[in-house]
């Protein structure tokens, strides 16, 4: 009897050290958040999984999660005064660069800004569907965490330019993933994200790398808000 127990434990440890050797390897976060009250954030959430944590730097690939909250009202085509007209949602995969750093909330092309790398443009028809909506359920203990769902993601692999994309990183660097919408002024032709000037630093994905030997990426966590 005593025999079978100590073998009982023994397969109990086995276990217990596999799911610490994948909960070690496995990486998400987006999933577990609080909402923010402030309406004038962006309403588009996102997350990320991935089944690794170490990477070769021209392979970095994870599944982003993204989408709309259930309340969101979509600005329209043109504004009532018709200086204002949207042009899409795009999601980027950016660095904590010059826009960041100057607050630069207008750019003359949404598809070439300094450190940000457009990923894909949608239209309304394409990303205001059903399968793209994102549902929060809040937590009944006040100010706990609640669950995000998604319903949709993208596997993406983002670009190894933007680790090397400045020449301050000696072992860590943050990459951000969002989504914009893309209006454009018509009196100036410029464009601008509707939601700026900090909307998009406060309901961004952050994640941290560490610039390992062998031309390897590891990432070390994130952060959603």
């Amino acid at each position: 009897m005593k025999k079978y127990s100590i073998f009982l434990i023994l397969i109990l440890l086995l276990c217990l050290i596999g799911c610490s050797k994948k909960e070690q390897s496995h990486f998400e976060i987006g999933f577990d958040s609080k909402i923010p009250g402030d309406r004038t954030r962006s309403p588009f959430l996102t997350g990320v999984k991935s089944d690794k944590r170490v990477f070769d730097k021209n392979d970095v690939t994870m599944d982003f999660y993204f989408g709309y909250e259930d309340n969101y009202e979509c600005p329209p085509d043109v504004w009532n005064d018709g200086q204002f007209k949207f042009i899409c949602f795009a999601t980027y995969f950016y660095v904590n660069g010059e826009v960041i750093k100057n607050h630069i909330g207008s750019f003359k092309d949404y598809k070439n800004i300094e450190g940000f790398h457009l990923i894909r443009e949608y239209s309304k028809e394409e990303l205001l569907t059903k399968d793209k909506e994102v549902i929060y359920y809040p937590n009944k203990i006040f100010l706990l965490p609640g669950k995000t769902e998604f319903n949709y993601y993208e596997t993406l692999t983002i670009p190894s330019y933007l680790f090397d994309s400045y020449e301050d990183w000696e072992t860590e660097r943050y990459i951000y993933f969002g989504v914009f919408e893309v209006i454009q002024d018509l009196e100036t032709g410029e464009y601008w994200f509707l939601h700026e000037l900090g909307s998009y630093f406060s309901r961004y994905l952050k994640l941290k790398f560490e610039k390992k030997e062998n031309n390897k990426i590891k990432i070390l966590n994130g952060l959603n808000s």
